[in-house]
């Protein structure tokens, strides 16, 4: 009589095959994550750019003199951008796109051309500085995530990876 269903061997077998296609896919479907982050900000920084020239010539046209921001040429999620500046210079807008949350650690600036990506290190301190008889001040390391505090007047340095004096910290690389 045979029994039906698979073998040890043939079910080991269709799990090393899987593993083996997950080895290979997860690292790209990570890349193209990242780029479609990247071509995001990049298409954003170029939108505000080219709204920002169209408001100058309609400011120009109209005879006002308001100053354009990001804010007062396009609507972006707070919770996305960190931050965003705009400069305009002989009628070409210059814009500096800093990502947080889903695109936190990307740094992207240019103008209605061309824009360009870098990944920068953003770090991020959430304890509360009214904790009694601690005086905190905070600095960041250019080349590594090192904290800097002082206590009672004694310095206190720590990585980012240790609890105190720090716990709530949250760090991009």
């Amino acid at each position: 009589m045979k029994k039906k269903g698979f073998t040890l061997v043939e079910l080991l077998a269709v799990v090393v095959v899987l593993a083996i296609i997950l080895v290979i896919a997860v690292p790209r479907i990570l890349e193209i994550i990242k780029e479609s982050k990247i071509g995001s900000m990049t298409s954003s920084v170029k939108l505000i750019a080219k709204n920002a020239e169209q408001k100058v010539l309609e400011n120009q046209f109209i005879g006002l003199e308001d100053s354009i921001t990001c804010d007062s040429v396009a609507q972006y999620e707070a919770e996305d951008y960190d931050s965003c500046s705009l400069s305009v210079s002989g009628g070409v807008a210059t814009v500096t796109l800093v990502g947080k949350g889903r695109f936190a650690g990307l740094i992207c600036s240019g103008n209605k051309e061309d824009a360009t990506c870098e990944k920068g290190k953003v770090y991020t301190v959430k304890r509360s500085l009214t904790a009694s008889g601690v005086a905190w001040t905070r600095t960041d390391d250019n080349e590594g995530k090192v904290a800097n505090a002082t206590k009672n007047g004694s310095a206190v340095t720590n990585d980012f990876d240790s609890i105190y004096p720090w716990s709530d910290i949250i760090s991009y690389n």
